[in-house]
C-alpha cells in the first residue's frame, strides 16, 4: 500500500490499537478524545478491496485551537464605557451575546481574555457611529492552541432616538425651573436613560427657551419648554434639529 494513488477514502478502515503490547488488539474506531492528547497507538489501515493492510504507530495531539463565535453588538452614544464591559451587558441588558459563545474540540480547560481598541470616528455626515470599540478575544486551551475573534460595538448617534424629558410640576410661588430638577432630553437603552450631557460620548448640541402660559386659576401658568437638539455632525434639515415641547 505504499505510493499511491489511493483512490476514495470509504474504500478503506482506520483501526487503532490502544493497549499495549500494540498488534494484537482489540482494534477499534478512531475515535479520540481527550484522554487520548499525547497518547502513543498503533494503526492500522485495510484496503477493502483487496483487504491489504498496513500498520504504523501514531502519536495523538491537539492542534486545533478553540473557536471563538462573535456578534456585533450597537449601543447608544450616551452609554458610559464602564456599562460597555461583557459581564455589564450581559447581566444588566440581558444582551447574551455580550460574551462570545467558545467551544474546543478537545474539551479541556480554557484561559480567556479580551482587550479593547477604542477608536472615535471622525464627526461629518457620512455616519451616524460615534466610534466603536473593537474587542479582540483570545481563548488558550490546555496544549496552548490560541483562538481569537474581534467583536464590534458600535455606538450609534441617532436624533431620532433621542427623546424630550416629561412635563413637571413645580412650586409657583418658588418654582424650580432648573434641568437639574426638571431633566435634559435623553437615550434609553433596555431599561435605562441617559441624559444628554456636555460629558455625553455623542455630538448633540441641546438648546431650550421658555414660554409663559396662563392657567385657568388664578396663580397658576405653564411653562412651556422647547427643546431644541442638533446633530452637530450633520447639515440643518427638517430632520436636525429635532424638536420637542415639555411642560413645567
Amino acid at each position: 500500500m505504499e505510493g499511491g494513488p489511493y483512490g476514495c477514502p470509504l474504500h478503506y478502515i482506520i483501526e487503532i490499537d490502544k493497549t499495549m503490547p500494540f498488534g494484537n488488539g482489540p482494534w477499534v474506531d478512531a475515535d479520540f478524545g481527550p484522554n487520548d492528547i499525547n497518547q502513543l497507538y498503533q494503526a492500522r489501515v485495510t484496503a477493502l478491496l483487496t483487504n491489504a493492510r498496513c500498520w504504523g504507530n501514531v502519536l495523538i495531539r491537539d492542534s486545533v485551537p478553540p473557536v471563538i463565535n462573535c456578534q456585533a453588538i450597537n449601543v447608544p452614544c450616551a452609554v458610559p464605557l464602564e456599562q460597555l464591559t461583557p459581564t455589564f451587558l450581559r447581566d444588566s441588558f440581558g444582551i447574551s451575546i455580550a460574551v462570545p459563545t467558545i467551544s474546543d474540540a478537545c474539551g479541556g480547560g480554557l484561559s480567556i481574555s479580551f482587550t479593547d481598541v477604542l477608536q472615535n470616528l471622525p464627526c461629518d455626515d457620512t455616519t451616524t457611529v460615534s466610534g466603536i470599540i473593537r474587542r479582540i478575544w483570545s481563548a488558550i486551551d490546555d496544549r496552548g492552541n490560541t483562538g481569537t475573534c474581534e467583536q464590534i460595538i458600535r455606538r450609534h448617534r441617532l436624533l431620532s432616538n433621542v427623546q424630550i424629558p416629561g412635563s413637571k410640576t413645580t412650586n409657583c410661588q418658588n418654582p424650580d425651573l432648573t434641568e437639574d430638577t426638571n431633566g435634559l432630553p435623553y437615550l434609553q437603552f433596555i431599561n435605562r436613560k441617559y441624559p444628554i450631557t456636555p460629558n455625553s460620548y455623542c455630538e448633540f448640541d441641546l438648546q431650550h427657551f421658555d414660554t409663559i402660559q396662563t392657567g385657568a386659576c388664578t396663580g397658576n401658568y405653564t411653562v412651556q419648554r422647547t427643546w431644541k437638539i442638533y446633530d452637530a455632525c450633520l447639515p440643518l434639515s427638517a430632520t436636525n434639529p429635532k424638536i420637542g415641547v415639555q411642560l413645567i
